[in-house]
């Protein structure tokens, strides 16, 4: 589900920025930058089991792309998702490379305000396997789950401008980790 979850953040990131397309978006370790052009690396840090009560509104008001900022999800209820043993937090370290550094910065800048518009990914989005399973959650910080200068320092990296976003997913334990979309 880890694959699955990282090209529908991927998908959801270039349906929105115009100035990246898919093949800008890489998934290596953020040492393996892509140089003399923007590039937009998704890296995959941390895998938690999440705190996360699967619920679902009871208003018809999920996020879309036509209404990103529901204005309120009313009163919730949980709701048991079929086959979902458990969900799981799944956080990025999001950092971009271009020819300058304000480059960069347009470009994350462009990403912060994409992504902190949603509090759940809109459905639309999700490939197959996650589409129908409730809503997902997402999360942008400045501020890793670690400390944001050893983060960079265990990655052997030198300090860089980044976003860590974090993607709650379900894991289906009769599917696996090795099930791909």
């Amino acid at each position: 589900m880890i694959s699955v979850a990282t090209q529908t953040l991927a998908d959801f990131i270039t349906s929105g920025i115009p100035l990246i397309n898919k093949e800008q978006i890489f998934f290596d370790h953020p040492r393996v930058a892509q140089v003399n052009k923007p590039a937009l690396n998704l890296y995959c840090y941390r895998v938690q089991v999440s705190d996360w009560n699967q619920t679902l509104p009871t208003t018809p008001s999920v996020p879309s792309r036509d209404n990103p900022l529901s204005p309120t999800l009313g009163v919730r209820k949980s709701v048991n998702v079929a086959g979902v043993s458990q969900w799981f937090d799944l956080t990025f370290l999001v950092s971009v490379t271009d020819h300058t550094a304000l480059s960069e910065q347009h470009l994350l800048s462009e990403l912060l305000a994409m992504l902190s518009s949603y509090q759940f990914l809109p459905d639309e989005f999700l490939t197959p396997l996650l589409q129908g399973q409730g809503v997902l959650p997402i999360t942008v910080s400045t501020e890793g789950v670690i400390d944001t200068a050893l983060l960079w320092q265990v990655l052997r990296m030198p300090l860089r401008l980044a976003l860590h976003v974090t993607l709650t997913v379900p894991f289906y334990h009769h599917l696996g980790f090795h099930q791909t979309g």
